[in-house]
C-alpha cells in the first residue's frame, strides 16, 4: 500500500514531458492524497493497481500531458463513498486514456460525471465497463462523460465501452455523454472533396438499460455543434428506453451547425440499435432551435421477430418495433405489415421464428414476404388455427397475394373442429387482378413454401359436418381442402403431412402450380 500525493507532480513542471510507467508486479493499492495539483508537464501510465481516490481527483491541465489507467481497480475512501462524488479525473488541455478498466458504482448516489473536461487533446476509453453509478436527483450534467469547448484538433476515442444499469439522474441535461464543440463552424453547401476525420468516435459499444429521466428533453448522448462527417457511432447499441416512452424521450441528440444537412446524418450511423421505441434520433438545426425527430432506417437486427408464448410484449396495434420477445403471431405480423407500409425494411424478407404454442386466426401476410419457423420438429401443434368468419378468401390463417411470399418450415398447424371451419382453409393464395394494354386480366403470381410442417384438419371424413348434405356438395372435390391455390400462383410441399381435413390437401384453380416433395 502506497501513498500517493499529487503535489509531487510539481516538481515535473520544469522537465520536458519525462514518460513514467508505474506497474504493479503484485497486488498493490495506491491511496491519493491532497491537495490536488494538475499533473504538470509528464506523461505518466499506472497499470494493475487498485487506487483509493479518497476524495480527491486528477487534474491535466497541460495540452502535452497525458494520464493513463489499465486494468485498475479505482474507489473512493474503501469503497464507502460514490465514485462519482467527485470526477476521477478533470481534464482540460491534456490527455486521457483508461483501458481495461471496471467501474462498479454499488449505486452509491454521486453528483459528477466520472470524467470531466474541457478542450482535451484525447480523451480515450477503451474495454470499459460501468455498471450501477448513480447521480443524484436535481443533477444536470452527465454519468459517464462531459466535454465542453471541443476544438478541432480533438479525438474523442470511445471503444469497447458498456455503460448500464445506471442511474443518469432525472433532469434534462442529466444524460450519460455530452460532448459539446467550441468553435462556431458552417457547412459548406458547395461540394467539398476534402475528407473530415471524425473528430468523435463511438464504437463497438452499447449504453443499456441505463435510468434516464423521462420527459422529452432528455438524452443519452448529446452531440452538440459539430458537422455531420465530425462523429462517427458505429457497431453500438444505445436501448434505455422503456415502452412506452409516453413523453417520446430520445436516445441521441445532435445540434449541427449553421447550413448543415439532416440528411447526411445516416451515414454516420452505422449498424446502431436503438430498442423497439419509434424515433430514438433528433436533430436540431440553426436557425431552427427545436429539436425534430430524425428518421433512421432499421437494421437488420429487426428483420427477424422472436415470439415466444409466454413472451413480454404484445400488442394489437403498430405501438413500437418489438422484435425479441413478442407474445402473439398476430402482434408480429402487425409490426412488419406497418414497417413495409413505411417503407422500412422494404423489401426484404421478413422471418417470425416462433416457440411454444399459439391460438391463432387471420394473420394478414397479403402481399408479404414472410417465413414463419418453429423452433424444433413438431409433435404437437404450435399453432391452433380457429376462424372467425365462414369466408374463405377472408378468414384463412395465411394468405398469399400481390407477389407476396409465405415459407412454413417445422410446424404443426391444428385447424378447429368447431362447425363452419372446414370451410376455411389454412392457406388461400389469391391472384392480385390488373388490366393488361390489351384489356386482359392478368395475375400476379404469389407463393407459397411449406417444409417439414403437419397440417391437420379437424374434423374427418365421418364427422358431422357432412351430415344432410347434398349430393353436389358432397361430391365437390374442393370442399374442406388445406390450401387453397387460385390463378397463377406455385405452391412446393416438401416433407410434410397434411391429414384429417375433409377435403383435398390442395386444391388448384386456374393454371396453379403445385409440387410436393418427399
Amino acid at each position: 500500500q502506497y501513498d500517493h500525493a499529487l503535489k509531487s507532480y510539481l516538481e515535473f513542471d520544469d522537465i520536458p514531458y519525462p514518460t513514467a510507467d508505474v506497474i504493479a508486479k503484485q497486488e498493490a493499492q495506491i491511496n491519493v492524497k491532497g491537495p490536488i495539483h494538475p499533473i504538470g508537464k509528464i506523461i505518466i501510465s499506472f497499470s494493475k493497481f487498485s487506487i483509493d481516490f479518497g476524495d480527491l481527483n486528477f487534474l491535466i491541465d497541460d495540452s502535452e500531458s497525458v494520464l493513463k489507467f489499465a486494468s485498475c481497480n479505482v474507489f473512493r475512501n474503501g469503497g464507502n463513498t460514490a465514485l462519482n462524488a467527485q470526477s476521477l479525473a478533470v481534464v482540460n488541455h491534456g490527455s486521457l486514456i483508461l483501458e481495461d478498466f471496471n467501474i462498479n458504482g454499488s449505486n452509491l448516489i454521486g453528483n459528477q460525471p466520472l470524467i470531466q473536461s474541457t478542450s482535451p487533446k484525447l480523451i480515450q476509453l477503451a474495454t470499459f465497463t460501468v455498471t450501477n453509478v448513480a447521480l443524484k436527483s436535481g443533477n444536470t450534467q452527465p454519468l459517464l462523460l462531459s466535454v465542453t469547448e471541443l476544438e478541432q484538433e480533438t479525438n474523442i476515442i470511445i471503444s469497447d465501452v458498456h455503460v448500464k444499469q445506471s442511474t443518469a439522474g432525472d433532469e434534462a441535461e442529466a444524460g450519460v455523454i455530452f460532448v459539446h464543440i467550441k468553435e462556431l463552424v458552417t457547412c459548406s453547401k458547395k461540394d467539398d472533396d476534402t475528407q473530415i476525420e471524425p473528430i468523435l468516435v463511438i464504437e463497438n459499444s452499447e449504453l443499456i438499460q441505463n435510468a434516464l429521466s423521462p420527459i422529452s428533453e432528455s438524452t443519452a448522448i448529446l452531440i452538440d455543434g459539430f458537422k455531420p462527417e465530425q462523429f462517427l457511432i458505429r457497431n453500438t447499441a444505445i436501448n434505455n428506453r422503456i415502452f412506452p416512452n409516453i413523453n417520446k424521450a430520445y436516445e441521441l441528440k445532435i445540434a449541427l451547425q449553421k447550413d448543415c444537412e439532416a440528411k447526411n446524418l445516416i451515414d454516420q450511423l452505422k449498424d446502431v440499435y436503438f430498442g423497439p421505441i419509434f424515433s430514438p434520433v433528433s436533430v436540431k438545426v440553426p436557425p431552427s432551435d427545436k429539436f425534430v425527430p430524425l428518421v433512421v432506417p432499421l437494421g437488420n437486427e429487426y428483420v427477424n421477430i422472436r415470439v415466444r408464448s409466454n413472451g413480454l410484449e404484445s400488442c394489437t396495434s403498430y405501438v413500437a418495433n418489438f422484435h425479441n420477445d413478442v407474445r402473439t403471431l398476430s402482434c408480429a405480423t402487425i409490426i412488419i405489415k406497418a414497417q413495409d407500409s413505411l417503407g422500412l425494411l422494404k423489401g426484404v424478407t421478413r422471418s417470425i421464428s416462433l416457440s411454444g404454442s399459439f391460438t391463432e386466426n387471420d394473420l394478414r401476410t397479403d402481399g408479404l414476404p414472410v417465413s414463419f419457423t418453429g423452433s424444433n420438429p413438431p409433435t404437437s401443434y404450435n399453432i391452433l388455427f380457429q376462424p372467425t368468419g365462414t369466408n374463405p378468401n377472408d378468414n384463412s390463417l395465411f394468405r398469399v397475394r400481390n407477389d407476396g411470399i409465405v415459407k412454413l418450415t417445422q410446424l404443426y398447424i391444428q385447424r378447429s373442429n368447431q362447425i363452419g371451419s372446414e370451410s376455411i382453409p389454412i392457406v388461400v393464395i389469391i391472384s392480385g387482378v390488373g388490366q393488361q394494354m390489351n384489356g386482359l386480366e392478368k395475375n400476379a403470381a404469389g407463393q407459397l413454401v411449406i417444409e417439414k410442417c403437419i397440417f391437420e384438419g379437424g374434423n374427418s371424413a365421418f364427422s358431422n359436418v357432412w351430415y344432410n348434405l347434398g349430393l353436389a356438395e358432397t361430391c365437390n372435390v374442393g370442399y374442406g381442402a388445406a390450401i387453397v391455390a387460385d390463378g397463377q400462383t406455385i405452391v412446393q410441399i416438401q416433407e410434410s403431412n397434411i391429414r384429417t381435413f375433409e377435403g383435398p390437401a390442395v386444391r388448384a384453380l386456374n393454371g396453379a402450380y403445385i409440387t410436393i416433395d418427399k
